[in-house]
């Protein structure tokens, strides 16, 4: 699909801080549909797409508030073609990163089994104590942030996926996916700390 002429005065009047909301919306519904067709590929859920086409936006945003638009530098297809297509390639690197993660790092192994020859089950039973006192430690920290928390209690010990909590909560999916690995490490590191005293 083919970018519609864009008035050069509409991308000029969005690099000013003052653009009202009219510009953004005219702007964002000629484009959007570019966007999508430029990001559509087989294996590309809506969520995902929906994703792309708002990180998208939001970086344009940032170039023309830092920048401005110089029609002279560049044609605005090609800094939009140059946009898109570092976006997809980021959502494409996050995406793999986060099968990796996922596969490597499920959130039952935080937990010891308890099925264990009965000389290790006193062992195992400590190991379990020591997390649930790291776990209630964190959770109990009045420095921890609400979305941590959330996190905290939905996915890692409610088991949520990730990627249905951060469509739940409206935050993106790598952001959710980070705070969960961070929580996870943290509960390690108190649990071992626990378990040497």
């Amino acid at each position: 699909m083919k970018a519609p002429l864009t008035p050069t005065t509409l991308i000029q009047r969005l690099s000013d801080v003052d653009a009202d909301e009219r510009q953004w919306f005219d702007f964002v519904m000629l484009y959007t549909p570019v966007i999508r067709a430029w990001l559509s590929l087989d294996g590309v859920t809506q969520e995902m797409l929906d994703d792309a086409v708002q990180d998208v936006f939001l970086r344009l945003v940032v170039f023309f508030r830092k920048n401005g638009y110089v029609r002279e530098r560049a044609r605005f297809r090609t800094l939009l073609g140059y946009v898109v297509r570092s976006v997809a390639t980021d959502a494409f690197r996050v995406s793999q990163r986060h099968e990796r993660q996922e596969e490597a790092l499920p959130d039952a192994d935080l937990f010891p089994s308890l099925q264990v020859a009965p000389d290790e089950r006193v062992d195992r039973m400590f190991e379990l104590a020591t997390i649930e006192a790291a776990i209630d430690a964190i959770r109990n920290d009045p420095e921890l942030a609400p979305l941590h928390r959330d996190v905290l209690n939905d996915c890692i010990l409610g088991e949520e996926n990730p990627t249905v909590f951060a469509r739940r909560t409206g935050n993106a999916v790598n952001t959710i996916v980070r705070i969960r690995l961070r929580l996870r490490e943290r509960i390690k590191r108190h649990a071992k700390s626990l378990g040497k005293l």
